[in-house]
């Protein structure tokens, strides 16, 4: 694990000074995506003007991450002082790694060597291959990767309500095994891997059907109680605001309504639950997204009337507070946000204000807070997003109009275009994407037309031959 991530950061200091390959550039700045304190210290080493020109990114992504650091940007002298401090501190195992997630279900990545040096394909030629089956059918769980490369999946909806139950999967086998159960038995909610081996899990909908504020760890081989979430929530996005740090933001309350609240738990401060500035406006089934100067954008859900939303809020760290930018073009639930490598966010499908889904994303670029319309291929909701090969952006399944679909497409933020990506075998909305070490995606379970829970699992693998 400390190996890769050294690996990231020398290739991170080479850059300043000479040209990557494709792959390396790629690799590197696709972990740069998950990896928030390998992306403080390349934001620190590319501090100056200089080095920055010398990268391959838009002219908007580097003037974001020259003001990332610009309040404390340390001497050219010291740029490979930083690096090796870094090295040190990964090596002694005095700095741990953690990484972002967004709503629900969401990727944890740990690349390994492979993906530095094998190459990038232009199109996507594998397709979708069926892998073990869960041992239970289940929708609205998380799917985390941990990090010895195992994925492990929590909670979820069986069809007969919330699960406590838990499984692993063994990338070297195959293979699924039953895991420990959960403490409170959860679907809708947030999961947090941490390079300590931490799994951190909270809030979702409880046996009643109700939401639960109940926050639990899984360390080693079983779960542990954590401190509670100061008002239970489900449906809510969630960030990590520091290395140890995670945000939970807004949600469905205990009674059902929309919530405005936000709240933090801070790990390295004795697992402590602090109450933080509210968002403007109360909002479930959103998201939340990181930017490199560590901002969050909060855009869309539903507001407490129940209809979609439109607008979009910014939390500013440094001043603890939310500001409304602009708005979205369309009113949108069910989306899906992730943050490209040029630091503009992409937001995608969802179900509009007319009930309907949407064939459209949504650029969003926080240096002149506007937002750039980009047709879909398909109208999509309730369907999964990550990163996949180099700096694309891979969408697959949901549902169009009740409709569980089984099409896939893949965004290029360097011309902005949609590509039609192989179909998955089995149609399912609630779409659970795990990215794998080797750069594989998996997709777990979800739900058919009609909402029955699904066990199949598929992976996609990026360089994969036919």
């Amino acid at each position: 694990m400390i190996a890769a991530h050294s690996r990231f950061l020398e290739l991170a200091a080479a850059s300043v000074d000479f040209e990557l390959s494709r792959a390396e550039h790629n690799a590197l700045e696709g972990h740069l995506v998950s990896c928030l304190p390998c992306r403080r210290e390349v934001a620190a080493l590319r501090g100056d003007a200089r080095a920055i020109a010398a990268l391959p990114l838009r002219p908007h992504a580097a003037e974001a991450l020259a003001a990332s650091r610009r309040r404390e940007r340390r001497p050219n002298v010291f740029r490979l002082v930083v690096i090796g401090a870094m090295l040190a501190l990964l090596a002694a195992g005095l700095v741990t790694v953690g990484s972002e997630v967004l709503r629900r279900a969401q990727t944890v990545v740990l690349p390994d060597e492979t993906q530095l040096t094998g190459p990038v394909p232009s199109t996507f030629s594998p397709s979708w291959q069926a892998a073990a089956a869960l041992t239970m059918p289940r929708s609205l769980h998380t799917s985390t990767l941990l990090p010895d490369g195992r994925v492990l999946v929590v909670g979820g909806d069986s069809g007969l309500g919330s699960s406590h139950s838990a499984e692993i999967y063994d990338a070297r086998s195959g293979t699924w095994a039953i895991g420990p159960d959960l403490v409170d038995a959860r679907h809708s909610h947030v999961a947090f891997a941490f390079f300590d081996e931490a799994i951190v899990v909270a809030g979702g909908y409880g046996l009643a059907s109700e939401a639960i504020p109940a926050v639990e760890s899984f360390i080693g081989d079983g779960w542990e109680g954590g401190p509670r979430l100061i008002e239970a929530r489900a449906d809510f996005a969630a960030v990590l605001q520091a290395t140890r740090a995670i945000a939970y933001i807004g949600g469905y309350g205990s009674d059902g309504r929309a919530l405005a609240s936000v709240e933090i738990l801070d790990l390295d401060a004795d697992g402590v639950m602090l109450a933080a500035a509210p968002l403007a406006t109360p909002r479930a089934l959103h998201t939340a997204t990181t930017l490199f100067d560590l901002r969050i954008l909060v855009a869309g859900g539903v507001g407490d009337d129940g209809t979609p939303l439109a607008s979009a809020e910014l939390y500013d760290p440094e001043t603890g507070q939310w500001q409304t930018v602009a708005p979205m073009h369309e009113a949108r639930a069910y989306h899906t946000a992730i943050r490209l490598n040029d630091d503009r966010i992409l937001v995608a499908g969802g179900e509009g204000a007319s009930g309907a889904s949407l064939d459209t994303a949504e650029l969003y670029d926080a240096t002149t807070d506007s937002w750039t319309v980009v047709p879909m291929l398909e109208a999509r909701d309730r369907h999964g997003a990550t990163m996949f090969a180099g700096s694309t952006v891979l969408i697959a399944g949901g549902e169009r109009d009740g409709v569980s679909l089984a099409s896939t497409e893949v965004f290029d933020p360097l011309t902005d275009t949609w590509t039609a990506g192989p179909p998955m075998q089995q149609p399912r909305s609630y779409v659970s994407l795990v990215r794998l070490k080797n750069g594989a995606v998996m997709v777990v379970g979800g739900a058919s037309t009609g909402s029955s829970a699904l066990a199949g699992v598929e992976i996609l693998d990026p360089l994969a031959r036919p």
